[in-house]
Formats: C-alpha cells, sequence, structure tokens
C-alpha cells in the first residue's frame, strides 16, 4: 500500500486531539487544562494505527477496538476515572466520530470533492476528511463547554444499575455492530446505526444527569 506516511502521522494526530476535545468538553473538563496529555497521546495514536494498518496489515476490524480501547486508557489516565467510565465515555467519543466522518463523507463525495477510494487509500482525501473532522468536533464541544451544557455527573464510582448497566448494554451492541460494519464497508447502514446508537447513549446519560441533580 503506497501510503504518505508523514500525511498520516500529522493529520492522524490532528483528528486525535479532536476526538479528545469533543470527548473531553462533552464531559465538562475544560480540554485545554490538558493540553499537554492530549498533544502526547495525540502524537502517539497515529504511529499505534499505522502500524495496525500498514505495517502489520491486521483486518480492519481489528483498528476500531484498539481505538476505543487506546481513548479509554488514556482518559483513565488523565481524568483519572474509573475504567468502565473511561470505556463509556471512550466509546461515546467514537460513536461521534464515526457520525460525524460518515456524515461529511457522504456530503463531499456527492459533492465530488473527495472520493471514497482516495480515502481508504490514506491519501490526501483522507488527510482532508480527518482535518475537516478535527475541527468541526473541537469546535462543537468548545461551544457545548463554553455554553454549560454537556454532563458532569460524579465519574469518582461507577455503579451496575439502571443508566449505567443500558450504556454498557449498548456500548457492547456497538462493538458488536463495529465488527459486522468494518467487514462489509457500509458506510449508509453503518451511520444508521451509528445514529441511532449515539442517540440511546446520549438519553441514557441525560436520564443520569437529572437524576443526579
Amino acid at each position: 500500500m503506497n501510503v504518505d506516511v508523514p500525511g498520516y502521522i500529522v493529520f492522524g494526530a490532528i483528528e486525535a486531539a479532536g476526538i479528545f476535545a469533543i470527548m473531553f468538553y462533552v464531559f465538562r473538563f475544560d480540554a485545554k487544562l490538558y493540553y499537554k496529555e492530549i498533544a502526547v497521546a495525540s502524537i502517539l495514536f497515529p504511529f499505534l494505527t499505522y502500524m495496525i494498518r500498514v505495517e502489520m496489515e491486521l483486518h480492519p476490524i481489528v483498528y476500531p477496538f484498539v481505538s476505543v480501547l487506546y481513548f479509554t486508557f488514556f482518559t483513565y489516565s488523565i481524568l483519572r476515572a474509573p475504567a468502565v467510565w473511561s470505556l463509556i465515555i471512550s466509546s461515546l467519543a467514537n460513536i461521534v466520530l464515526v457520525v460525524a466522518q460518515s456524515i461529511l463523507l457522504v456530503i463531499l463525495t456527492a459533492a465530488d470533492v473527495i472520493s471514497f477510494e482516495r480515502v481508504t487509500s490514506y491519501q490526501r482525501d483522507a488527510f482532508a476528511l480527518q482535518l475537516i473532522t478535527a475541527v468541526i468536533l473541537t469546535l462543537i464541544g468548545h461551544r457545548i463547554y463554553t455554553r454549560g451544557y454537556g454532563f458532569s455527573f460524579p465519574f469518582h464510582v461507577f455503579r451496575w444499575k439502571g443508566e449505567n448497566r443500558w450504556m454498557m448494554a449498548i456500548i457492547l451492541v456497538w462493538f458488536a455492530v463495529m465488527a459486522i460494519l468494518f467487514v462489509s464497508q457500509n458506510v449508509a447502514y453503518g451511520l444508521v446505526i451509528a445514529i441511532v446508537i449515539l442517540f440511546l447513549l446520549l438519553y441514557f446519560a441525560v436520564r443520569k444527569e437529572r437524576s443526579e441533580i
């Protein structure tokens, strides 16, 4: 596979920073206060994915699971949230990424700005998509944070009851769906299912937020 390695690393890091931004802002953490940690984690991420996708040529099904676990680890390390909450936060951010990037891919492909083939070959179209996605996620996340929106319920402990169990069940369903979608590479079905799962997660997160008031 002919991959533009510098571009892959640079824009992969930018995309990862966008994921961290939306993840922190939505859960009422000021991402700017963690810029050093986010910078290090974001730079390391594309090196890991490059090894998986290009050097080792592992099956595409591996990537989404590695991504979720990677962001879970750094959420746990940076925010000191319990491992299960870190998994929920990371999964929600990755689902937001899938939804945002899929919508942008459909729009930009329809406008003939980029092509699906060039995106999947990790060339300039892929880098443009990553950059636009990261900028949008960061701006939306920052807007949510500055407007006082987002989730601020206690993260210091996780109890297996109520909305928590539902959110974990939905995430397990998401893992199964990811496995199927990354094999079939069906963007349309992936977008619809990701949106449904995202709304379900947000619904139970809102319920939990209100129950803590």
